[in-house]
Order: C-alpha cells, then sequence, then structure tokens
C-alpha cells in the first residue's frame, strides 16, 4: 500500500513539475539559477489532463470489531500502521485496507479463511486530504495448522528428480506449525530456485490444498512441473585473454549442466581478468528447446557479439 501511494505521489509530483515547467517557458525563460515549483491545483490537473486527482486519506483511529485472538501487541502495530501514512484516496483504497494489511495479519497468524469488512466515519478536510476513523469487523474464522505435505511430478510416468526429504527440507514449514500464506511463498520461492540451479529453468510448482475443518489443518500437494534438465552444449569466445579463457574453459564446460546462477557467480569472481567495462551485456545464452541445451557466446574487449 505504501509502495503504491508512494509511486502514485512520485508520478502526479512529476507530471506536475513538467505542466508547470512547460508553462513557464511559453511565457519567458527562466532565469539563471531559478526553479519551477509545481503550482497546479488538483482541479488544474484535471482541467489539464483530464485525470481526476483524489485527496489523500488519512486515518485518524482505527478500532477493531468482533471476538479478536491476535495479541494486543499486534493490533497496537497494524494500528500505527494505517494512521502512520497518507493513503491513495481513490474510490477503492478501503478495500485495499482490507486485504493488507488487516487480512495478511490474521492468515499469517494460522486464519486463512479470514474475513474482514471495513467501515470509514468521515471527520472531513479539504481538496488536499480528508480525515476518517475506520471500523474493521473481523471474522476470524478457524485458526489452521499445516497437515501432510506430499510431493509428485506433474507428469505421472517420470520420478521426481530429487528425493522428497530435500524438497521438504526446502520448505520454512512443518506439519503441525501454522499455516502461514507468506511461508507457502517462500517455499514455492525455494523449490524453484533449487530446480533452477540444477538445470530445470522452465521448473513450475502448483501448490493443492486440502482444508480439513474438523481437525483445522490445511493439507498440501506440491504438483512439480519439471520439464528438461539443460545443459550446456557449447561456450565461445568472442575476443583473446588466454588467462581468463583457460579458466572459462575449466569451470563451464560442454556437457555441464545448465546453472545459471553459478555463472555468473564464476564472471564475478574472475572479474579483475576482464576488466571493468566487462558485465551482463558480454554475455549471451542460447536456448534449444527441443534438446534442452544452452549455448554461451562470451565478448571480451573490442569485440561485438551477433544479436541473431
Amino acid at each position: 500500500m505504501r509502495l503504491r501511494t508512494a509511486i502514485r505521489s512520485v508520478r502526479l509530483a512529476l507530471v506536475c513539475v513538467v505542466l508547470c515547467c512547460t508553462n513557464a517557458r511559453a511565457q519567458s525563460l527562466p532565469t539563471p539559477g531559478s526553479s519551477c515549483a509545481p503550482t497546479v491545483t488538483c482541479d488544474e490537473f484535471k482541467e489539464l489532463t483530464g485525470k481526476k486527482v483524489f485527496p489523500k486519506v488519512i486515518i485518524d483511529d482505527v478500532t477493531f470489531d468482533g471476538p479478536l485472538s491476535l495479541p494486543p501487541a499486534t493490533l497496537s502495530a497494524l494500528t500505527k500502521e494505517l494512521t502512520s501514512h497518507e493513503l491513495d484516496g481513490d474510490p477503492k483504497w478501503l478495500d485495499a485496507t482490507e486485504e493488507v494489511p488487516i487480512g495478511a495479519a490474521w492468515q499469517d497468524n494460522g486464519y486463512v479463511q479470514v474475513k474482514v469488512s471495513a467501515r470509514a466515519i468521515p471527520h472531513g478536510g479539504d481538496a488536499t486530504y480528508q480525515h476518517f476513523s475506520v471500523i474493521f469487523h473481523v471474522d476470524e474464522g478457524l485458526q489452521y495448522r499445516i497437515g501432510a505435505i506430499t510431493f509428485r511430478n506433474s507428469n505421472p510416468d517420470e520420478p521426481l528428480a530429487f528425493p522428497t526429504e530435500i524438497l521438504q527440507n526446502l520448505l520454512p514449514f512443518r506439519p503441525g506449525e501454522l499455516c502461514e500464506p507468506n511461508k507457502i511463498r517462500q517455499g514455492l520461492d525455494a523449490l524453484r530456485k533449487m530446480y533452477v540451479s540444477k538445470g530445470y529453468i522452465d521448473f513450475t510448482p502448483t501448490p493443492e490444498t486440502e482444508i480439513d475443518n474438523e481437525h483445522q489443518t490445511v493439507s498440501f500437494r506440491f504438483v512439480l512441473d519439471q520439464q528438461g534438465q539443460y545443459r550446456i552444449r557449447k561456450v565461445t569466445v568472442c575476443g583473446s585473454n588466454p588467462n581468463f579463457e583457460a579458466l572459462l574453459n575449466s569451470e563451464v564446460k560442454p556437457g555441464d549442466v545448465f546453472s545459471l546462477n553459478e555463472i555468473q557467480d564464476f564472471f564475478d569472481k574472475h572479474q579483475s581478468l576482464l576488466g571493468p567495462h566487462f558485465g551482463s551485456e558480454n554475455v549471451q545464452y542460447k536456448r534449444d528447446l527441443k534438446n534442452h541445451t544452452v549455448d554461451i557466446a562470451v565478448s571480451l574487449r573490442n569485440c561485438r557479439l551477433s544479436r541473431n
């Protein structure tokens, strides 16, 4: 919410500066050292651009309604978060507060089916700021814990590339712990990073859930679309640097599993041999989807790589 507010504020400020400066230049050139400050109002901005600018929203106080299980310290932190920042005043600002951070706070404590509704009480304001009190009614629902965790290949005719014990150890949660959506996302990222590091660059994990209301558990079946494992087909160098080429040929070899992170680490490690001019644009990767291979082309000083 804060990031979105900040981005929109920056965009508005930049547009206002451009409009003001353009108008000023049309009248007279500024003297050296002078500045051009944005002077357009919200109404003027709307007239000039055809876009409506809503007043910022300031939440003066927050009330939580309903039987609540979260500790007072958590509720206090949520209140501080909401009352410490200006919010975008578009018509959906209240809906956004229901989802983030209020709904997310309960979900991260195992209340994965929480329902939040909000009511805003206006306290007046002007064309720039509007003040509100907000009452959140929270229907927590049941608190869930992690149930069974299983893995299967999306292609039933192929085995998993790695033992389930290795896959389970990548997940930041275990059966019996609170079900926290944020940790589920972290687990998916961990699975993706591990597979990609082993050459499965088209890998996609998909979680399937089974909710048991009687035992208040959520079981996860991770369906792993492994695709093929990519290997390096050939490595070519454009330019001449014998010391670097010897290292490259010894550490990045045809037939090796393609690991982008390891290859990037190699170039970072030997940056001193390549010079400050060498960057990511000096390395190209060409994938062969049918054969699951990657060609690597490296451009050294004064040598351009083909873009074909």
